[in-house]
C-alpha cells in the first residue's frame, strides 16, 4: 500500500465530512459526466437492488444504567453509548 499524496489526503478529508446525501449527489454528478463510472457501481449484467432497512427499534438503544454511567458520559464528552 502506498502513502497517499497530499492531494489524496485532502480529498479523503473532504469526503469524510460529506453527508450520505451529499455523497450520493456527488456520485450521481460524476456518473453523469463520466458514464463509464457507472460500471464501478453496478457491474455489467447485474441489476441494482435497494436493500430493505430494518425498522427502528428504540429498545435496541443502550441507555446508561446507573448514575456512574451518566457521569462518565458527561466526563468523556460523549452524547451516546459508553
Amino acid at each position: 500500500m502506498s502513502t497517499p499524496t497530499p492531494d489524496e489526503t485532502c480529498i479523503q478529508a473532504a469526503l469524510e465530512q460529506l453527508s450520505k446525501d451529499d455523497l450520493q449527489a456527488l456520485i450521481q454528478r460524476m456518473v453523469r459526466q463520466h458514464s463509464n463510472l457507472a460500471e464501478l457501481i453496478v457491474p455489467d449484467g447485474q441489476e441494482a437492488v435497494k436493500k430493505p432497512r430494518q425498522p427502528f427499534n428504540a429498545d435496541a438503544i443502550d441507555m446508561p444504567s446507573s448514575s456512574y454511567d451518566i457521569i462518565m458520559l458527561n466526563y468523556r464528552g460523549c452524547s451516546g453509548v459508553l
